[in-house]
């Protein structure tokens, strides 16, 4: 999942951008009545990726940004629609330019 983000990313030249990814784990109870007929455990994988795009009006620097989220199950040409729309959406999206904190990578070990 993360290759195809990565992938959609470079295709549009994206320079500023965060991915988030997220593993939510839950419980599924499905009842008949006032009775538990089944139960299922479920485990949903998904990234959340920020778009950032920086552009001037009125010569004033600026900073917009939209957020997705993309699914396990989506092909590459519909991860690259979506990081397409999104980096679109961004620039109508005015605030003053602001710097992102710098940070280190993480990764999460089980």
């Amino acid at each position: 999942m993360r290759e195809k983000i990565l992938q959609a990313i470079r295709k549009f030249q994206i320079e500023t951008y965060l991915v988030t990814e997220k593993t939510v784990e839950g419980a599924e109870l499905y009842f008949i009545k006032k009775e538990l007929d089944m139960r299922r455990m479920k485990q949903d994988a998904v990234s959340a990726v920020t778009i950032y795009r920086d552009f001037e009006t009125d010569g004033k620097k600026m900073r917009g940004s939209a957020n997705i989220n993309i699914f396990p199950e989506m092909t590459q040409e519909e991860v690259d629609e979506a990081v397409k729309g999104a980096y679109y959406a961004a620039s109508f999206v005015k605030n003053p330019f602001f710097e992102l904190p710098k940070g280190k990578k993480r990764i999460k070990c089980r």
